[in-house]
């Protein structure tokens, strides 16, 4: 009886390890075959786009009709062919080379539109993404319905094209500022700031309604910064004075420029000897850019300041300041001492 139990399970084990073995032979053949399919795939659509690129140079030497390329293009082929040429633009700066891959392009831009309501969301988003290089302010439309995407990287990814090819005012993006709060705060101001100072006013209004979320807020402010604005400064002195989140009131210090008044200068000086180091040193180097002479001395005294953050702030507004002592722009520095201490 041990024997046979013995034995037997000899047998199993060596059926497992038949088993085991023929598992990782399928795999590896699968793994193989689909290798070679793809590598075939590939070599496929690499000698397709050699041929096409063949044809544009023919095309922009004159020696052939862009009707020509199209009448070798299968419709199956068309999409492949879009994206072709959208990495021809982005990859290719020369403007005669770009609007001739544009032109080539024309006829297939509605079917790549639909795109930006078909497939998946990376589908989608790249579609947005081709469609602001190919077709520009032309297929707008479809552009801005994808700004309501329900993934939000197909949103943003609208945004930014909405942005860059300057489709409308500002507003729509204002609108929808929740929905691109996961991006970086940088992305999102430089976004809003392609639209220019045209868009000053709605992120102004925008910066100023306290029913808005502050994160919102923050990012008119950030934008507002970007492009020197110079119509907030009473706004900015209302957000120091009234609001308590410590991020809008940093951005509130970065906003001053232009036509200051005395008001305005007293309510950043009220800031001069903040608990929050961080307040203090902006407020610091506010004032070196809007303060008049007798904050002068006020900011050499900052040179000493226990905070490598202040002390920052205070030599380099004094450096940046024609009525201020040359000497005394760095006698306060402390080996070390960077905006990152």
């Amino acid at each position: 009886m041990g024997l046979l139990r013995s034995n037997l399970a000899m047998l199993l084990l060596v059926i497992s390890t038949v088993l085991m073995f023929g598992t990782v032979l399928v795999f590896l053949i699968a793994a193989w075959l689909l290798r070679r399919a793809n590598d075939r795939k590939a070599a496929k659509w690499h000698a397709l786009e050699t041929r096409w690129l063949a044809l544009l140079y023919a095309i922009g030497e004159g020696k052939l009709a862009p009707d020509e390329l199209h009448a070798q293009v299968s419709k199956r082929q068309e999409l492949v062919l879009v994206d072709f040429l959208y990495k021809q633009v982005i990859n290719n700066h020369t403007p005669d080379w770009q609007r001739l891959c544009r032109a080539v392009a024309t006829p297939y831009l509605g079917t790549l539109a639909a795109r930006v309501r078909e497939g998946d969301v990376w589908q989608r988003a790249r579609a947005v993404r081709t469609l602001a290089e190919l077709a520009g302010p032309e297929h707008g439309d479809a552009i801005i319905a994808a700004l309501d995407d329900p993934e939000v990287h197909v949103a943003q990814t609208a945004a930014r094209a909405y942005a860059r090819l300057g489709l409308g005012p500002i507003d729509p993006l204002l609108e929808r500022l929740d929905r691109y709060h996961p991006w970086d705060r940088r992305l999102l101001r430089h976004t809003l700031a392609l639209l220019g100072p045209k868009a000053g006013p709605s992120l102004h209004r925008s910066l100023a309604d306290p029913a808005l979320p502050v994160h919102v807020r923050l990012s008119c402010a950030d934008t507002l910064a970007a492009l020197k604005y110079e119509g907030a400064n009473d706004t900015a002195l209302q957000l120091l004075q009234e609001e308590t989140d410590p991020e809008l009131r940093l951005a509130a210090l970065r906003l001053f420029r232009g036509a200051v008044t005395e008001a305005h200068r007293e309510g950043v000086r009220a800031l001069r000897n903040s608990a929050d180091p961080v307040l203090q040193g902006q407020a610091v180097g506010c004032l070196a850019r809007i303060g008049d002479g007798e904050d002068v001395a006020a900011l050499a005294g900052a040179l000493d300041d226990s905070s490598p953050w202040v002390r920052f702030n205070a030599a380099r507004g004094l450096k940046l300041r024609h009525d201020a002592v040359p000497p005394l722009a760095t006698a306060g520095m402390r080996a070390g001492d960077s905006p990152c201490s």
